[in-house]
């Protein structure tokens, strides 16, 4: 778990440290550095999981350091704090393709000194390598999948997959199945079980896909795959396409958090989109209950929602803004007013009412 991320020359977090809590919700208007942080806390836990200090080609094309950093950087450093100590990278640009010239992998030892890394001590922190950065489409959710060679069934950080992953765990007969109906039904009261249908998919065919005749399927590479059906009350069986997209983001977030593999620490952007805010209290109650039964997932969000805000505790939320390029970010308990109105406003309250302008004060 990350007690908290440190960010210098990164995008707009420029010089920026924020504490992290076990649910933490990151609030503030668009462009103002929230989901920077999530990419910045992705990059730096899958460096901690690689087997040496070579980034290899983490940081490329798009990713490339350069593009990266903030403007009249040459560098930027990523930087957590845990449990087994304090663990930062420094990754420089130069002329190469890549952009990447340089970089340096460092650790706190027993004196709180900082040492540089080598592949073999390295893994002290490769528990931050348990990581899933979850940015879902509800179209790439929607479309039926099938497994590919070679790899097991997995939910893509788009969503992508989700079919697939459900028809593994029913054909284990995986108990996880029933916890998802229930967590499903409590967020979307409508929803009353979930299965993967069979459904043959044509490799570099575009959606929709349609079931077809025998002769018109010799003519085409097809797959065995699957289809999400939810059964919908009064209703029946529904292909994942006639779905809503609040629906179907549930079922994909619900299902990734109920995963075997499930990471230790999960990043979503936007954890509110396409939710009902009765929808959103329950999912929120989804995820404390997760991490009753497990105290070491992490869950770190970004959201414009005060409903949402309205069902966690005020000292999970971080609230951003930007000044002169530069992100900045302070807890929402820090606000002067906050003692004066924290027996009577609830945190999504208090945020509607005081902004994000005292944090660039």
């Amino acid at each position: 778990m990350i007690h908290s991320f440190t960010c210098q020359g990164f995008k707009a977090l420029d010089d920026l440290r924020v504490a992290l809590e076990p649910f933490t919700l990151f609030v503030g208007p668009n462009g103002c550095g929230k989901s920077s942080v999530l990419e910045g806390i992705h990059f730096l836990c899958q460096l901690a999981g690689r087997p040496t200090t070579d980034p290899g080609g983490l940081f490329a094309g798009p990713s490339a350091p350069r593009r990266l950093c903030f403007p009249g950087r040459e560098s930027f450093v990523l930087g957590a704090a845990t449990a087994n100590g304090s663990f930062r990278v420094t990754i420089g640009t130069g002329p190469t393709p890549s952009g990447l010239v340089a970089s340096k992998f460092e650790g706190s030892d027993d004196a709180g000194q900082w040492v540089e890394l080598s592949a073999s001590t390295l893994p002290r922190f490769a528990g931050l390598s348990s990581v899933a950065r979850l940015r879902l489409d509800p179209e790439q959710a929607k479309m039926p999948s099938a497994r590919q060679a070679g790899r097991s069934a997995d939910l893509e950080s788009d969503g992508a997959g989700l079919a697939t992953v459900i028809a593994d765990a029913l054909g284990r007969r995986d108990e996880m199945i029933g916890r998802i109906e229930d967590d499903l039904a409590k967020v979307v009261p409508a929803a009353r079980g979930i299965r993967a249908a069979p459904m043959d998919i044509e490799l570099g065919v575009q959606p929709p896909f349609e079931k077809r005749t025998i002769k018109e399927l010799a003519s085409h590479n097809v797959v065995p795959g699957h289809v999400v059906q939810v059964k919908m009350d009064g209703v029946g069986w529904l292909d994942a396409d006639l779905l809503s997209e609040g629906t179907v983001l549930v079922l994909a977030l619900i299902t990734g958090l109920h995963m075997s593999t499930r990471p230790r620490i999960v990043l979503l952007d936007d954890i509110d989109r396409g939710l009902h805010p009765q929808a959103q209290a329950q999912f929120v109650e989804r995820i404390r209950a997760l991490q009753k039964e497990d105290s070491e997932l992490q869950v770190i969000a970004t959201t414009h929602s005060p409903y949402l805000l309205d069902s966690v505790e005020p000292a999970q939320v971080r609230v951003m803004g930007l000044r002169d390029g530069r992100a900045m970010c302070r807890p929402l308990t820090e606000h002067d007013e906050w003692p004066k109105w924290k027996g009577s406003l609830r945190a999504g309250e208090f945020w509607g009412s005081v902004g994000e302008a005292w944090v660039t004060a």
